[in-house]
């Protein structure tokens, strides 16, 4: 498994968006991927452990969409070729 870094990010290289999902590293403990036609779920999941009042359960954390998702998956390109849910479009001519 690798080290969680807080971040992670899905894009749509048509519209050049992307879906950033940011966390708290210290409450996560892995993160999931799903997706299916039409639909991706982002999970974010603890370590297994009792939940009472006096033990809750919090993950903190926030989404953004970025429209300069593209520059930044230059660097990230062979891992996001990889998902067959991120789409390649051609242009209209």
């Amino acid at each position: 498994m690798q080290k969680i870094r807080g971040e992670w990010m899905l894009v749509d290289k048509c519209l050049g968006l992307g879906l950033v999902n940011r966390f708290n590293v210290n409450e996560v403990y892995k993160c999931l991927i799903h997706w299916g036609t039409g639909t991706v779920n982002l999970e974010l999941w603890s370590e297994e452990r009792p939940v009472s009042k006096q033990s809750p359960l919090m993950i903190s954390h926030e989404y953004e969409v970025n429209r300069d998702a593209l520059k930044k998956v230059c660097k990230w390109r062979q891992i996001l070729d990889f998902f067959p849910f991120v789409k390649t479009c051609k242009p209209i001519l």
